[in-house]
């Protein structure tokens, strides 16, 4: 694994620190924490602090708003069919079962349809297009899709459907002839709700019926779990009208309603505990995700609209050995891609890996491309080639800095179609192209690379003596919460732990250790570094240097804390 540079975050000023501290009776170490990260003005930071549902914005202030409510309204008194048209990932999942829940409650007429990720892929699609006709549809609503439908769309119209576009996608040089189009990136970029995930939008959308109707608020709160699992999950910015909703969806998902939800926790041994962001990220996104990644995700939709709590615990446990074996094809393909690296790419004289393989599952390969990613620091395609439709589909990650989505756009002539944003991308290109392709894109990568730092960073939030890790620590560092990107967890450094006992290997290449300075001894997790760092500690047992997080261990009502390492470093060496 690449070493990272440590980089550590300046103080504030010690004056500016106490009196934020003072004004918001929060620690010190907070304090400097909200100052770093720029929402140190007392207004400012007591909104990030506390946030409350009545900071959500009116949902009319979304183009074509008022036009999509109308025309909702108008279905529902008509008992017009509508079908709402998903995605396969938890975003999409969730957005579709949010909209068919609220609307069924409102006496719709409605039916869902999510594509087969292995045999229609993303988004509408003739197919998708076809199932609306023959269901009887007169009102199609897309969530997390469909801002560059333009095709689809054109032949709804001519079948008499109109189209309702939920979407948080980047607008492209599309025209779509849709009925309506709610999407935040219509909105001024400074806008709080400019970064809503696809459950975010269809709330919003949802919001605007209910109130037109008589509604208030306090009747989607039983909703906001499913918010709060599809904007976690997306790994959009946790902050502004984000950080509301995952707030109290998270608050809502310690005593839902939702049967389905209910039967997951349940599997999952996490039912009545006051979840966090990474337990819906690491344990209950990927169960959800897995059944699309292998094939139909309208599973994990009836998981989440059923009403029987029998069914919903069956169709969680399916969830659950789906995601079992989702686990075994990630690490069989992250090996057979590592092999190739080792053996065919000469990683320090390339700017992006581009691997291909007849034999990879494509349900999976975002998944390993991130692992990649993750190992080498380099940007990273893998494509699963179909052999008898002479096609490959493409799943792309990249790092820190460069904007994967644009670097994609520039080789565009040697692909059939691709979507996505900064950090993540999907493709579809013909084999015979493959080579270009990557050829293409090494040239794009190469010329960014060479004027800029690729080191990857570890970017630290500040310095403190582990003597200050403590329960009233962690009361206040959950005061920053929820986490999740442009609102990380806090990263700690502490200098010249000593190794106590001898280190363990845990699971695949996990580090478990204890680590003391002066009296007080921590337990820590290093996850992925136990080939790096297991035979240095336990023989030659230097003094470390600790980058890490803070983590909350419950076992049998007893709570720990827990030192998650992100980086390690020897005190001699510092």
């Amino acid at each position: 694994m690449i070493q990272k540079k440590w980089i550590v975050a300046e103080d504030p000023p010690p004056d500016q620190v106490a009196h934020l501290a003072a004004k918001l009776g929060v620690s010190l170490l907070v304090a400097k924490i909200l100052l770093q990260r720029d929402t140190g003005a007392p207004e400012q930071a007591n909104l990030f602090l506390n946030p409350q549902l009545t900071d959500l914005t009116e949902p009319t202030i979304f183009p074509d708003m008022e036009k999509a409510i109308d025309r909702i309204i108008s279905a529902i008194n008509g008992s017009h069919h509508i079908m709402i048209h998903g995605d396969y990932d938890v975003d999409g999942v969730t957005s579709t079962s949010l909209l068919y829940l609220t609307l069924q409650k409102l006496g719709a007429v409605v039916s869902y349809y999510i594509p087969n990720r292995l045999s229609s892929g993303y988004g509408l699609s003739e197919t998708s297009v076809g199932a609306a006709v023959h269901r009887g549809c007169k009102l199609l609503i897309t969530v997390d899709c469909g801002i560059t439908a333009a095709k689809e769309i054109d032949l709804a119209n001519q079948m008499g459907i109109d189209t309702i576009v939920t979407d948080h996608h980047e607008f492209q040089n599309v025209d779509i002839a849709a009925y309506a189009v709610i999407n935040p990136k219509a909105l001024p970029p400074d806008n709080p709700a400019y970064f809503l995930a696809g459950v975010g939008v269809a709330f919003k959308l949802v919001q605007g019926v209910y109130y037109r109707l008589g509604y208030k608020l306090s009747d989607l709160i039983p909703y906001l779990d499913l918010v709060a699992m599809g904007t976690v999950a997306d790994l959009v910015p946790l902050i502004n009208e984000n950080r509301v909703l995952s707030r109290f969806g998270i608050k809502q998902l310690a005593n839902c309603v939702n049967p389905g939800l209910q039967a997951l926790l349940d599997v999952t041994g996490l039912r009545r505990r006051q979840l966090t962001t990474g337990q819906l990220v690491f344990v209950i996104a990927p169960r959800i995700n897995a059944v699309g990644r292998l094939g139909d995700a309208q599973l994990a939709v009836r998981l989440f609209t059923t009403k029987n709590p029998q069914q919903a615990l069956n169709i969680a446990r399916t969830l659950e050995e789906k995601n079992r074996r989702r686990r075994s094809i990630d690490e069989e393909t992250f090996q057979d891609a590592y092999r190739i690296i080792e053996q065919d790419v000469d990683v320090e004289n390339v700017s992006v890996i581009v691997l291909a393989s007849e034999n990879w599952h494509q349900g999976v390969i975002g998944i390993v491309a991130s692992r990649i990613v993750e190992k080498y620091h380099r940007p990273t395609v893998m494509i699963s080639i179909d052999p008898k439709k002479k096609i490959g589909k493409g799943s792309a990650r990249s790092v820190e800095g460069f904007h994967l989505f644009n670097a994609l756009k520039q080789c565009e002539e040697y692909m059939d179609g691709f979507g996505g944003h900064k950090y993540a991308a999907g493709l579809t290109i013909h084999p015979d192209k493959i080579n270009l392709f990557r050829e293409a894109l090494e040239k794009v990568a190469g010329a960014y690379f060479s004027t800029e730092d690729t080191t990857p960073k570890l970017r630290i939030d500040c310095e403190i003596n582990p003597d200050e890790i403590d329960d009233h620590l962690m009361k206040n560092m959950k005061k920053l919460a929820p986490f999740g990107p442009e609102n990380m967890r806090p990263v700690l450094l502490s200098k010249g732990m000593n190794i106590v006992g001898s280190p363990t290997v845990v699971g695949n290449n996990h580090l478990k250790f204890r680590v003391r300075k002066q009296n007080l001894t921590h337990e820590a997790i290093a996850y992925r570094m136990a080939d790096q760092y297991y035979d240095q500690l336990q023989f030659e047992r230097p003094r470390l240097n600790l980058a890490y997080v803070l983590d909350e261990n419950e076992w049998r009502g007893r709570k720990t804390i827990q030192l998650r390492i992100k980086g390690i470093k020897f005190y001699d060496d510092f």
